[in-house]
């Protein structure tokens, strides 16, 4: 079999990084013959996997008819890059939310895992007097510690000597500042050869990926979702209401995973299928939850050793990256077969849930009401 991989994203990013070049190494290494950033060839591969951002699949499967052509990132935002998601023969999603929902679009979605390749490093758990939370990722993030995880962390701070590293990319975005808790904080450049090094100094590792929603705005989120079976659903102040990404990927936990880091994140639902609370991780979003599980990591090396280790051997059994590859390549391997057989799988043919919300957001999003809505911006500012 034959891949190539094309896509003009920047090469620091990480999902050019690992779907498009590791993975291209990785299949490599199984015996395919793989190319990346080979433009004006089609002609001479079985499939073509693409980034569903740069619209390249019409040309690609113009230069060769018989291309099996799979797409990346996959998005419903833009129109043109449904026509992307729907004309492909697959798509590759990163997290089982993100697969979950393009299923409405394309019944052959593979999942592959954001992973990052083994330091080889790993962490020794012994009592100290200072305890390291390692955070990695991006600013968007660290600034959706408040308003759960922050409390949290500063009434720790009370109790125990605590300090954060935080990685990011600090000279693109400028220094945290929005949600940053009043706690001796280290802020680290991020940088893909030294990340390993940063990031098994911590002792407990945070993962953030919810987009949390104020209590001003619970009750009108409900509304807009269930309109007039509200009243039927009730209102209940103690109801979770949790926003996330269907992207948001699980791969920053891994990290710490791989290097005997135990990790506390937030409740999005694919950390929740990994991280089993107190075997292989701890979950929370209230902060009394986020205090809870931090106070007895940081009470116990013998308990973060135990759940380093678990979360070691399931990263091992199952978040590795030649075990991605093994299974993607048998996946592929079958639709090529069915591709020139004619037998791709049919889609499934239930409309999105959401649809009347999608409809209403793609209005939102024309090029008119965007002026219209900077305008009115415009007219608040200076009035």
């Amino acid at each position: 079999m034959r891949i190539v991989f094309n896509t003009r994203h920047d090469k620091k990013l990480s999902t050019r990084r690992l779907l498009f070049d590791y993975l291209a190494r990785d299949l490599a290494a199984l015996g395919v013959e793989t190319a990346v950033d080979d433009w004006d060839h089609y002609d001479r591969y079985d499939v073509a996997v693409l980034m569903c951002s740069d619209l390249e699949s019409a040309r690609a499967r113009q230069l060769n008819p018989g291309l099996l052509i799979g797409v990346v990132h996959p998005s419903d935002i833009r129109a043109e890059q449904v026509q992307e998601i729907r004309g492909a023969d697959f798509l590759i999603a990163g997290t089982v939310e993100e697969r979950d929902y393009y299923l409405s679009y394309n019944p052959s979605i593979f999942l592959v895992y954001l992973i990052e390749d083994d330091w080889k490093l790993w962490k020794r758990h012994e009592g100290k007097t200072e305890t390291i939370l390692g955070y990695h990722g991006n600013l968007y993030h660290l600034e959706q510690f408040y308003p759960y995880l922050s409390p949290a962390l500063e009434a720790l701070a009370k109790r125990h000597p605590i300090r954060l590293r935080a990685v990011y990319d600090v000279k693109s975005h400028g220094l945290w500042k929005v949600g940053r808790p009043a706690i001796p904080i280290d802020d680290v450049q991020w940088n893909l050869e030294t990340l390993g090094q940063e990031l098994v100094q911590a002792d407990i590792g945070l993962v953030t990926s919810l987009a949390p929603i104020p209590d001003s705005l619970r009750k009108r989120a409900f509304r807009s979702v269930l309109g007039e079976a509200w009243n039927h659903f009730g209102a209940y102040p103690n109801d979770y209401l949790i926003r996330f990404k269907n992207c948001t990927s699980s791969g920053r936990a891994l990290v710490f995973m791989q290097l005997g880091v135990p990790v506390v994140s937030d409740m999005s639902p694919e950390l929740c299928h990994i991280l089993q609370t107190g075997r292989t991780g701890f979950v929370a979003y209230s902060s009394a939850g986020w205090y809870d599980a931090l106070a007895r990591l940081i009470e116990s090396p013998l308990l973060r050793t135990q759940i380093a280790g678990n979360a070691k051997q399931l990263a091992d059994d199952w978040f590795n990256r030649r075990t991605l590859a093994e299974r993607l390549l048998l996946d592929l391997s079958q639709l090529v077969q069915q591709k020139r057989k004619g037998e791709l799988p049919q889609r499934i043919g239930i409309p999105l849930a959401n649809e009347a919300l999608y409809r209403r957001h793609a209005a939102r999003r024309s090029p008119l009401r965007q002026l219209a809505a900077r305008l009115r911006v415009g007219r608040r500012r200076s009035a």
